[in-house]
């Protein structure tokens, strides 16, 4: 699939990332140096250490630049260093000869909670827009049409006057909808429906949730409070009115039985064109692999990617 950079680089857009990955790390085409940015800092996994980088998980060291092992960082809060190398980016931009636009992508440490359920606590964020693009009229108001996260990347694809499309035959067309309108211009959202998840579905006011993984709620003060363990559901799962019910406390199953059989066709339908790659082992042309344990002999324990093109292979991977 064509990344959002990728899009946005037709465009003569300069691309940036700093911080969390976790988009690919197993084959080298899968970095972000490979997928669009220009430039990039930070880790391709999860949950690696503030300071030292290290991912226990992984046993390594988890800490990279564009294309390369990035060494020299330990010992530095890691977001400090995607600040810093966020103003360098911006810096280097505006002051060559040529003026271009910039698109930049930080997802910061300390701002990415776990929260993998489906319920709205595990899938519902604010955004904010600024800038002068934006109307006068809008500016400091609020917006609760509904955008889901696949829409960014046809607005702003829209935005930057390119294909908001993904015409590939490798993968099915893009979910994403040109939202700009309806948080601009005061229009209804083109959105009018999310799965959120293979067992969850949300449409208009009213989210149907087939499925629990992690029981309950916690307050304001926890993990000092304990978690209210979650309502009981029917087997084919609760329904919610989320405008009144925001917590999802309340299951209207027997409420509103035709919402719920409603919720549960769309689901069922949308399950019927699911798409999920991987069928190549996430490899595709990157075919030449290696054993971690050699991978990390090569980088000095960091972590990297363990399958490249044949006769490509990561002897040039280990950065400064």
């Amino acid at each position: 699939m064509t990344t959002l950079p990728e899009k946005l680089k037709s465009a003569g857009y300069r691309t940036f990332m700093a911080g969390k990955w976790h988009a690919g790390g197993y084959a080298f085409g899968q970095v972000p140096g490979q997928r669009g940015f220009d430039y990039s800092i930070g880790y391709l996994d999860g949950k690696e250490d503030h300071y030292t980088h290290y991912m226990g998980m992984l046993g390594a060291y988890d800490f990279w630049q564009t294309n390369n092992v990035s060494y020299g960082y330990k010992g530095i809060y890691g977001d400090s260093i995607y600040v810093n190398k966020s103003v360098e980016f911006i810096h280097n931009v505006t002051t060559a000869d040529k003026d271009e636009p910039i698109f930049m992508y930080i997802a910061f440490r300390k701002c990415t909670p776990d929260n993998f359920d489906c319920f709205d606590g595990g899938v519902k964020a604010v955004s904010f827009l600024s800038g002068p693009v934006l109307p006068s009229a809008v500016k400091g108001t609020r917006s609760s049409a509904l955008v889901h996260i696949a829409d960014w990347y046809a607005t702003f694809a829209s935005l930057a006057k390119v294909d908001p499309w993904d015409n590939t035959t490798a993968v099915p067309p893009s979910d994403g909808l040109n939202v700009w309108p309806a948080l601009t211009k005061e229009q209804p959202s083109p959105r009018t429906e999310i799965v959120l998840c293979e067992k969850a579905i949300l449409s208009g006011r009213y989210k149907l949730v087939n499925e629990y993984r992690y029981d309950g709620y916690s307050g304001p003060a926890y993990p000092e409070t304990p978690i209210t363990p979650a309502p009981p559901c029917p087997k084919d799962g609760c329904l919610f009115d989320i405008e009144r019910d925001p917590r999802e406390t309340t299951d209207l199953s027997d409420t509103y039985p035709q919402i719920k059989k409603d919720l549960l066709a769309k689901l069922q339908n949308a399950s019927a064109t699911f798409f999920q790659t991987g069928d190549d082992g996430y490899k595709g042309k990157f075919t030449d692999c290696k054993p971690f344990h050699e991978i990390l002999n090569m980088t000095d324990g960091y972590g990297a990617p363990l399958c490249y093109e044949p006769k490509h292979h990561p002897n040039n991977i280990k950065g400064k």
